[in-house]
């Protein structure tokens, strides 16, 4: 009995950790080249890996990879839940590239973009 005590105490240290979402270290505003209107939000939480971006106002949690010139926020599960539907890559110039990949995979975006950080 002792033991499971001190099992179930020990997995709520790993385990709420891991619950509680992460601290957003980085925020980007995105929009039209040439416009003012917010396009998309994109946060970058703690650690690096996971975020959220907002478009179109729905919020969807993302899975962010950092690299030394750029970031990217890939979003929007396909219906079998194995590939993204987009992504926004962000350069280090604050230019932005959003991909629409429902209709096939392609190196072109879909849109570009004007992003700073706030």
């Amino acid at each position: 009995m002792k033991y499971l005590k001190t099992i179930i105490i020990l997995s709520a240290f790993l385990i709420i950790p891991c619950i509680a979402k992460s601290e957003v270290i980085e925020t980007w505003e995105c929009t039209e080249p040439n416009g003012t209107e917010i396009l998309s939000i994109a946060q970058l939480n703690e650690g690096e890996k996971t975020g959220q971006i907002k478009v179109a106002s729905i919020t969807h949690d993302a899975f962010v990879h950092v690299g030394v010139f750029f970031r990217r926020w890939d979003f929007g599960l396909n219906e079998t839940d194995t590939m993204y539907n987009y992504a926004l890559v962000i350069k280090s110039d604050g230019k932005g590239l959003y991909f629409d990949f429902n209709q096939g995979y392609t190196v072109e975006p879909s849109q570009q973009l004007k992003c700073k950080n706030i």
